[in-house]
């Protein structure tokens, strides 16, 4: 334990990508890679918190524990979700240092800031920069939270969410993939969506191109084509899932299960 070291490997081949600079006696809980920007890997230490290396040399400890949600903002900062605590904070990437403290009940992260939900019945949202200062409101239609989403590193500034209302997944270009009209009816690409029941927060990935769209209901995986034509479906372990370099990453309490889709 003494002289035992911490390392990144490719998961594809094993090749050792980078020896992290993390205290053996700092890491007896565990060590979780939470996020990597350019050269920076920042990790979630069990017993420390939150901890950034760059392969050798140790940046900075947050002392942050247990972050539900680490999310890569613009102009280097980050954006850190705590657990059960009602509180983001905003740090500076280079320093760790926390820029801001915001205490609201699950923010939909954007670039340049974040979104909450005022009045569901309203609807009504209002949208904040990264000092918690607000910057504008909108009223009077459903907005969703984008797929891709935050948690898969895609964030799209406060503007866009803004102004595109009722859009629930787009594509690789910024086009709408999979959206609501004035009337509630649901359309793709390829004209109006032709499956019943499928409510916005089923859709849990979209393809790079806008055709292909996974859902998540329960524990089980549906993949469909714009048209509605099932392509795919199989159980998955229910709790958290992320897409990930085109695999399915399914993540519960006990199992993590990565299925790559067929052909």
């Amino acid at each position: 334990m003494a002289d035992s070291t911490w390392q990144v490997a490719d998961i594809a081949t094993g090749d050792i990508v980078d020896d992290l600079a993390v205290d053996s006696s700092k890491a007896y809980g565990g060590v979780h890679i939470s996020a990597r920007v350019d050269d920076v890997v920042l990790l979630d230490i069990s017993s420390v918190g939150l901890f950034a290396v760059n392969g050798e040399e140790a940046l900075w400890e947050a002392g942050i524990e247990a972050p539900t949600e680490l999310h890569v903002l613009d102009d280097g900062l980050l954006a850190v979700t705590l657990g059960g605590a009602n509180e983001s904070r905003v740090l500076n990437l280079d320093t760790g240092e926390t820029i801001a403290t915001i205490h609201r009940d699950d923010p939909v992260w954007a670039a340049d800031g974040y979104i909450v939900e005022n009045d569901p019945d309203a609807p009504e949202y209002a949208a904040f920069d990264v000092d918690g200062d607000s910057v504008d409101t909108s009223s009077g239609k459903p907005m969703h939270a984008f797929v891709p989403t935050p948690a898969e590193g895609v964030l799209f500034p406060v503007e866009e969410h803004l102004a595109a209302g009722p859009v629930i997944a787009v594509a690789a270009d910024g086009t709408p993939a999979h959206f609501e009209n004035e009337s509630g009816k649901v359309f793709t690409q390829d004209g109006e969506f032709g499956v019943d029941g499928v409510e916005p927060y089923d859709v849990a990935g979209v393809s790079a191109d806008g055709s292909l769209f996974l859902l998540k209901a329960g524990q089980e995986l549906t993949l469909i084509d714009s048209e509605g034509n099932e392509l795919l479906t199989r159980p998955a372990a229910e709790g958290t899932l992320i897409i990930a370099s085109g695999y399915f990453v399914c993540d519960s309490k006990n199992t993590t299960e990565v299925f790559l889709p067929q052909e």
